[in-house]
């Protein structure tokens, strides 16, 4: 692009190139072993949870095996046995009150700036090691009653700035990341957040809250204490339809041994395993909520962005004739005709749209076709560039609307189907 593009634009459009971090598949199943130490050679699971303070050696024994590493740390307490307690302990205003049911942990004041470069190094910490992963726990303070007790009080949006913090920090740095916990937030933070991590949501009656979070084709991860046998009823009626990775612990210890729970084992062969997903997930990219608008599409599906990085919007939500006015063609539908914009079957009266096929020529330079715009802010030998949502987007040479197209004889082409 010429350089009479202002480099504030610049900027904002070299931003679209982001890095995938890993995205866990719904249905993996994992391991979560805070308790104890973890025995490479007889882990079968395919995600472990395991302290970031683990040796990097073991984590390379791991991933050798195949298995993804996620790596914890507490973020809304600190930990006395962590080699920056002291640190932490030396910021002004920082470390309050004992966590009672962790005795040997403290509450920690998250709006305090001194805490974010500790934990950034935590997070340096996770990447030097080749964490896969991390899991950030403790951001539900808010809701404790210690921390209720402060004269100023944690709150909800506090929480939600700080996991805000948390999520872009990782992302910057190349790591995944999962929220822990804090159910009631997971719809306002779940475009942040590439999976979660659930204690005990079949006890609580929680488990549904994740339903939007996996329509996204994002993974949540639970755990539940206590054992099969006292939990069996629960598990079977939260987990039905919702395609939770659950492992059971036999005591409240965190050691390796555990139950990975199957619901067509232990409940019945009617149980809905329910795994959701779109193309995207495939490729290393979540699926875009359903309000997204989609910036441009390619052979795979219709893409939008979110948050700073891509997601995906499948092929049965979408398709380049949506653009158009016209719906998308059921699957299967034989190609009638094809045009510039794309292939077309004919359903129900109507004219459809079958492939996805992109029209611009800014897609080929790494930029998206403009959607709602066809005013054009600079021309180069490219093409016409347009601005949308404050990223450059290229404008269709034929930028003209569609008319009714007219069925004058319909050949039906049997040498191809999509």
């Amino acid at each position: 692009m010429k350089a009479i593009i202002p480099i504030t634009f610049l900027i904002t459009l070299f931003s679209y190139s982001v890095k995938a971090v890993w995205m866990p598949s719904q249905g993996m199943t994992w391991n979560y072993v805070l308790g104890n130490d973890i025995d490479e050679e007889i882990e079968t699971a395919q995600v472990v949870d395991i302290d970031v303070n683990k040796s990097a050696s073991k984590i390379k024994r791991l991933q050798e095996k195949g298995i993804k590493v996620i790596c914890y740390f507490s973020a809304g307490t600190l930990e006395t046995f962590r080699d920056d307690a002291k640190e932490m302990e030396k910021v002004k205003n920082l470390v309050r009150n004992t966590y009672e049911a962790w005795p040997d942990e403290k509450w920690l004041d998250i709006r305090v700036e001194g805490l974010k470069p500790i934990l950034k190094k935590r997070m340096k910490l996770a990447v030097q090691k080749n964490c896969d992963a991390i899991e950030v726990d403790n951001l539900d303070g808010y809701q404790m009653k210690e921390v209720k007790s402060w004269e100023n009080p944690l709150t909800k949006e506090d929480t939600i700035k700080f996991a805000k913090w948390l999520s872009k920090t990782a992302h910057d740095l190349g790591l995944s990341i999962g929220l822990k916990n804090v159910a009631g937030l997971i719809d306002e933070l779940s475009s942040y957040f590439d999976f979660a991590i659930n204690e005990e949501c079949v006890k609580y009656n929680e488990c549904k809250r994740y339903s939007n979070f996996l329509k996204q084709g994002k993974a949540v991860f639970g755990v539940t204490y206590n054992g099969l046998p006292d939990n069996r009823d629960a598990l079977c009626r939260n987990l039905d339809g919702l395609g939770i990775s659950m492992i059971i612990k036999n005591k409240k210890k965190l050691v390796q041994g555990g139950i990975t729970f199957n619901g067509k084992e232990h409940c019945n062969d009617n149980f809905d395993i329910s795994v959701n997903s779109c193309f995207a997930t495939h490729l290393g990219y979540p699926c875009c909520a359903e309000t997204t608008d989609v910036i441009y599409t390619d052979e795979d599906g219709g893409w939008g962005y979110e948050n700073n990085g891509w997601c995906g919007i499948a092929f049965s939500n979408y398709c380049f004739s949506n653009e158009l006015g016209y719906p998308c063609c059921s699957k299967g539908s034989d190609v009638v005709m094809t045009d510039e914009d794309g292939d077309w079957g004919f359903e129900n009266n109507n004219w459809c749209g079958i492939s996805i096929k992109s029209t611009c020529f800014s897609v080929a330079l790494g930029y998206p076709c403009c959607i709602k715009t066809s005013e054009v802010v600079v021309t180069d030998s490219n093409g016409s560039w347009g601005i949308e949502n404050e990223h450059w987007c290229g404008i269709r040479k034929s930028s003209k609307k569609v008319t009714k197209k007219v069925v004058t004889t319909v050949k039906k082409v049997t040498t191809k189907k999509k």
